[in-house]
């Protein structure tokens, strides 16, 4: 067999060269890559285990200036053999070496980056005959499982149904998906009319406009579930609005409206002096990373105030209602009938909820829970990372 690759020093640094039919691309399209001894040491593969964590310090490592000193190599038919000043002894295949060439990384790196995600797809009132739903049976199965956690990811929302109305079945399904997040709530909490000892709009019977939960805590609960026990037979439907589709929406229509809720932090605040609970997060209502949409948050019952001095104050408010306006509007709002034994399962920083109103008394009790995103981000993640095909699980009109 033809050696794979060839390493020598050149000024401080380790040259590798690839040769021969097994290398990434071509030979010419690869002629060689200058590797810094220090960065060698820090990546050893064999000091890092399956799920890339390392098995050493770092700062172990930078310690000991020794530590990343070659002191010999050897070109080995499969590796390249590194000798350490502190005796130490590495092995880097030639095949690792070329995947981690810098030489065209950073395109590698963004390619494999976006690999890994499930393209958003945006909506409004016309995704009310599509909505996302499967059945509990087939939630239970690895497919069903994977399948979704993919619609909560390109669309935020989803329902389940077959559930049945025990009581506690949402902290069962929710640690199924993932694991439950304790709260100052609970791990899971009643939303029903709780009259005159109402200590939260949620526990009454009144109307609820579209928001985001508990914008007060850092971190945040990125999803939240409601499992239907009984309905309210009359009024009492859950709506939903994609925060991202309604922040899309005001950066054409309103730029300027868009710019302050994007760039300016609005505080939240949640108190409970009978529990010492003091609550406070400072988020901007639209959270914006490298210019795209990431969170959005917006509940006018836990907003706290702005400070008085701030200079463009009723502009900012202005852009406030405008969002409000939008995200309540028809156009962007789809409405959902829950019945006994059925779950709404929604991305808790792109999705705002809200509900009709009914009937003071009326029997509509649901149980909520909230999970935490990044386990249903990881699912997607390691199945793009395996070559699955997510797109079988695309409900809308791929254009």
């Amino acid at each position: 067999m033809a050696r794979f690759g060839h390493a020598s020093r050149r000024c401080g640094q380790i040259f590798v060269q690839w040769g021969g039919s097994l290398g990434v691309g071509s030979t010419e399209a690869t002629a060689g890559q200058l590797f810094h001894p220090l960065w060698l040491r820090l990546n050893d593969p064999s000091q890092i285990t399956r799920n890339q964590q390392r098995l050493f310090e770092m700062s172990s490592i930078m310690d000991r200036r020794n530590s990343w000193e070659v002191t010999d190599l050897k070109n080995e038919q499969e590796r390249l053999s590194v000798q350490w000043g502190d005796g130490a002894q590495s092995y880097y295949p030639w095949h690792w070496l070329a995947e981690h060439a810098t030489a065209g990384a950073a395109e590698a790196a963004e390619a494999k980056q976006l690999k890994l995600e499930v393209p958003k797809h945006l909506w409004n009132q016309s995704f009310q005959s599509t909505l996302p739903r499967m059945e509990y049976e087939a939630l239970l199965t690895r497919s069903g499982k994977l399948q979704l956690c993919t619609y909560l990811e390109r669309y935020g929302l989803a329902f389940v149904s077959g559930l049945g109305a025990a009581e506690g079945t949402v902290k069962k399904v929710g640690n199924y998906i993932g694991h439950v997040r304790v709260t100052n709530y609970g791990a899971i909490f009643d939303v029903k009319d709780d009259g005159a000892k109402a200590t939260n709009l949620a526990f009454t019977n009144q109307k609820i406009s579209a928001h985001t939960d508990n914008p007060y805590r850092d971190p945040f609960p990125g999803i939240q579930m409601l499992h239907c026990l009984s309905c309210a037979g009359e009024g009492g439907a859950t709506l939903f609005t994609d925060g991202f589709s309604v922040a899309q929406k005001l950066k054409s229509l309103d730029p300027t409206a868009f710019h302050l809720l994007s760039n300016i932090e609005h505080p939240y605040e949640y108190r409970d002096p009978d529990a010492a609970v003091l609550l406070q997060a400072s988020v901007p209502v639209i959270k914006l990373c490298q210019g795209e949409i990431e969170r959005i948050t917006f509940n006018n019952r836990s907003a706290a105030p702005m400070g008085p001095e701030m200079p463009e104050l009723e502009r900012y408010y202005e852009a406030w209602a405008l969002f409000d306006r939008m995200a309540n509007s028809m156009e962007f709002t789809v409405k959902a009938n829950l019945k006994p034994g059925d779950l709404a399962i929604w991305s808790n920083g792109r999705v705002m909820h809200g509900r009709e109103g009914y009937e003071r008394g009326a029997p509509r009790h649901l149980q909520g829970a909230y999970l935490d995103y990044d386990e249903i981000q990881s699912a997607v993640r390691a199945a793009l990372a395996e070559g699955k095909d997510l797109e079988r699980f695309s409900i809308h009109q791929i254009e």
